[in-house]
């Protein structure tokens, strides 16, 4: 009986994370990205890469500065986990699973730091916008189908 009580209580407190994250995401307000184990580096990448596409869209035009620090505030909590992967010291394919995109990501946070930079300046930032889209892309790229760990070896 307590197993299941502790099952429900967790199932209940993920539901209610969710229901606060699809709140705040419709509200307009960053939240802080799932803190948890990725099985591989592309999951990370992949799991974030909408809501920094999301957060930098709506510098894509005219912005106001409370999107500005919507934009600092989300980076700041996402920056952190790309760190992990873009700067790792060791790639190991069979443990990690995914392709060696440590180069791709560098280029990301590079293009997520100039659309930073911009916006912060108040100035137009269609083509840094554009530039952190197609850094996306080619990670997406690589990491299509590589998600999760491959299988063991028997």
């Amino acid at each position: 009986m307590r197993v299941a009580s502790e099952v429900t209580v967790k199932a209940s407190g993920r539901l209610a994370t969710g229901i606060v994250c699809v709140t705040l995401m419709t509200t307009g307000i960053a939240y802080a990205p799932e803190a948890r184990a990725y099985d591989s580096w592309c999951d990370l990448i992949e799991t974030h890469a909408p809501g920094i596409a999301v957060a930098s869209e709506r510098m894509r035009g005219a912005y106001t500065p409370r999107d500005v620090d919507r934009l600092v505030d989300y980076y700041g909590k996402v920056i952190p986990q790309l760190n992990t992967v873009g700067y790792a010291t060791f790639w190991y394919p069979n443990v990690w699973g995914s392709p060696d995109i440590r180069p791709q990501t560098r280029d990301l946070m590079a293009a997520m730091f100039d659309l930073q930079s911009t916006v912060m300046d108040g100035r137009p930032a269609a083509s840094q916008v554009q530039t952190v889209d197609d850094s996306i892309a080619v990670l997406h790229g690589e990491c299509a189908g590589k998600r999760g760990l491959p299988p063991r070896d028997s």
